[in-house]
């Protein structure tokens, strides 16, 4: 597995999310990490999505807890 941009992702737009650890160029010590394309997807639907991106690497973090939880018990 590849790491992944640390955290914290924020949602920027509906179709953008932004990896903000204060180290970017940005004025905000933001970059953005993915923008999607959301034409032909309702605006709440992008912004789920988006939210969903955003979450990444807490869900990560809380599956890698879950599964140190069953190796212990292994």
């Amino acid at each position: 597995m590849s790491a992944h941009t640390p955290s914290p992702w924020v949602l920027h737009r509906p179709n953008s999310v932004r990896a903000c650890d204060g180290q970017h160029d940005s004025a905000e010590g933001c970059r953005t990490i993915v923008e999607a394309e959301t034409l032909n997807v309702p605006r709440a639907e992008a912004e789920a999505n988006a939210r969903l991106i955003a979450a990444a690497p807490e869900l990560l973090a809380a599956l890698k807890g879950i599964m140190a939880g069953f190796d212990s018990e292994v």
